[in-house]
């Protein structure tokens, strides 16, 4: 177990450097949380590729009884799952993967400790609520942007009045950041707190009122570390110098698993620092602790 954190309201930069620091206590606990939903993904996405390679056509007869040819029954239709449930698939597999890395972030910044076969546990439990959160959030998000702009586009296109197009700019780099930053903690409200979906956001949007360019910078901060390390791991694996077109997806795919089990941690580590300094903010969360403590004592 490990000391509990002294918890202040931080910067940006103490933000970032905390969550490294966290990150470095037991590596090996996110490299495994993060890695095997990482590894059954490529696994799958591997094998229906490997599929689609196949053509029904090659196991149907062409020629009719009486010996003339005949147009295959089927044509150029692929065998294996479709493109679309790999994709809800691996949608799924991020949820959970991720609810389990923000309980493990979670228990390790407080103090505690955690399993991973625990944080699995309570990341699986908690899918449901996240992946209800985020079709309320969709649902939302065509309200707030997506009939606006259809509708702006409607107007614009029968009124023959480019300039109207211009409307579409606020929305886009205004209304549409705006909401996404207020929902950066829509995740540890749903885990940690146990939040159903429309809970979860509004207690996000609480959090992140009055620190929105505070959170704006800490994504583009986390942005930079990310595009970094996915640069440095390319190099590592030399995927840039092998011109072989085999041995180069090959190193491409183990390139982008490492960056996975890198950069997955490194992310969500950020928004659950972040939550609980902008609980620190909001709801004195450091005296909470303390006095919870002195109670234990």
């Amino acid at each position: 177990m490990q000391d509990a954190p002294t918890l202040r309201p931080l910067g940006v930069g103490d933000i970032i450097d905390r969550v490294i620091r966290l990150l470095r206590t037991r590596p090996m606990l996110y490299v495994l949380i993060a890695g095997l939903p990482a590894l059954v993904v490529a696994v799958v996405d591997r094998l229906v590729g490997i599929s689609r390679t196949f053509d029904l056509n090659d196991f149907i007869p062409t020629v009719g009884p009486s010996g003339q040819p005949v147009a295959p029954a089927i044509a150029n239709q692929p065998v294996g799952v479709a493109p679309t449930l790999v994709q809800v698939f691996t949608a799924l597999v991020a949820v959970f993967q991720a609810a389990a890395l923000v309980e493990a972030v979670s228990r390790r910044y407080l103090g505690g400790d955690v399993s991973v076969s625990e944080a699995y546990s309570r990341g699986l439990r908690a899918t449901g609520r996240i992946i209800g959160a985020a079709i309320v959030a969709a649902v939302l998000l065509l309200l707030l942007v997506g009939i606006p702009l259809a509708a702006l586009a409607a107007v614009a296109g029968l009124a023959n009045v480019p300039l109207l197009f211009l409307l579409f700019l606020p929305i886009i780099f205004v209304v549409m950041p705006f909401v996404l930053v207020s929902w950066f903690v829509v995740l540890p409200a749903a885990q940690l707190e146990g939040a159903g979906p429309v809970g979860a956001l509004r207690r996000s949007w609480r959090l992140v009122s009055g620190n929105r360019w505070r959170v704006i910078g800490l994504v583009l901060l986390l942005s930079v570390l990310q595009t970094v390390i996915g640069v440095l791991l390319t190099t590592l694996f030399f995927v840039s110098f092998v011109t072989d077109p085999s041995a180069r997806t090959v190193l491409q795919e183990v390139a982008n698993l490492a960056s996975a089990i890198i950069v997955t941690p490194l992310t969500w580590a950020t928004v659950v620092v972040l939550y609980y300094d902008l609980r620190v903010r909001k709801e004195a969360f450091d005296l909470q602790i303390a006095a919870e403590s002195l109670a234990r004592a």
